[in-house]
């Protein structure tokens, strides 16, 4: 939420249902792959770690500097945003 005065607040993590499979497997070119298929699998990525990114993502958006608020009928007011954010692990 953006407030009257720009600040950031109300900060949440919202993500779809089941968007963390258990593991997830990808190949030496990024694409995910079965994770049955040792032959194919490069890395793979546990939901364990998601917890550790919503930290820090929730600690990046609150040290945010203000942000210019919504006007309406010309006087400021309160906005919502959906902020997505990507971590590209390596």
């Amino acid at each position: 939420m953006v407030d009257k005065d720009g600040s950031v607040t109300d900060v949440q993590i919202i993500r779809k249902a089941n968007s963390c499979s258990r593991t997830t497997c990808y190949d030496a070119d990024k694409k995910v792959v079965p994770c049955n298929d040792p032959n194919k699998v490069s890395k793979t990525i546990d939901c364990d770690v998601s917890g550790l990114l919503d930290k820090e993502a929730l600690r990046v958006v609150k040290i945010m500097p203000k942000w210019t608020p919504g006007v309406q009928d010309g006087k400021n007011v309160k906005v919502k945003y959906n902020l997505p954010i990507k971590f590209a692990l390596e």
